[in-house]
């Protein structure tokens, strides 16, 4: 297997395995009144009754997985950048 493709998956696996540690700060009370003022529409710059700008809907999705994603896996090359230089 060459050498690309082994950190690839080494990244994937663990990224996944950091955003499942993660997972657990969804029950937090943080968590939940996140969810109760977003469900109110209480974001920035919504009025009431007022709908997102048709642009951010159709890009937070992506902003969404993107740090959804990037976040585990900079953590997770972070910690190899980490375990390199203390090898050496």
């Amino acid at each position: 297997m060459s050498v690309i493709v082994r950190r690839t998956v080494w990244v994937t696996l663990l990224s996944g395995a950091v955003g499942l540690a993660m997972l657990p700060m969804a029950q937090t009370q943080w968590a939940e009144d996140t969810r109760a003022s977003a469900s109110r529409g209480h974001g920035e710059g919504a009025g009431e009754g007022e709908a997102p700008p048709r642009a951010m809907m159709l890009v937070l999705p992506f902003v969404k997985v993107g740090v959804l994603m990037g976040v585990p896996a900079l953590v997770v090359l972070g910690a190899g950048a980490a375990v390199r230089r203390l090898r050496r």
